[in-house]
């Protein structure tokens, strides 16, 4: 039978915080004994295969640059017009109850 990990241990194997596998314990193969928690490293290899994650291919960056590119002008226009009065909507509310005119003073 193989040792069994804690914690500090897996933590210091993944090079990672202590905090981090228990926030993760979930999704991490695990034994409980009792309140204790305990890793195998067979099983933490496994899992690390499983957790791969190929990086970005070269022909999906550069799909992703002309298609932010061939974006027309007048839609950034178009977006930035809205942003503005989205925020004149919020600051210019009218001040006072519901239904009644307000005057401002003094002008």
């Amino acid at each position: 039978m193989t040792e069994l990990w804690d914690i500090k241990a897996l933590s210091a194997y993944l090079s990672i915080k202590r905090s981090t596998p228990y926030a993760h314990v979930q999704e991490i193969p695990h034994y409980k004994i009792n309140r204790l928690v305990r890793f195998r490293k067979e099983e933490i290899d496994a899992w690390l295969a499983g957790q791969h994650r190929d990086p970005i291919t070269t022909t999906a960056k550069a799909r992703s640059v002309v298609t932010a590119s061939s974006r027309t002008p007048d839609s950034v226009d178009h977006v930035i017009t809205r942003s503005i009065e989205a925020v004149k909507r919020v600051y210019n509310r009218p001040i006072g109850k519901p239904g009644h005119a307000h005057r401002k003073e003094g002008r």
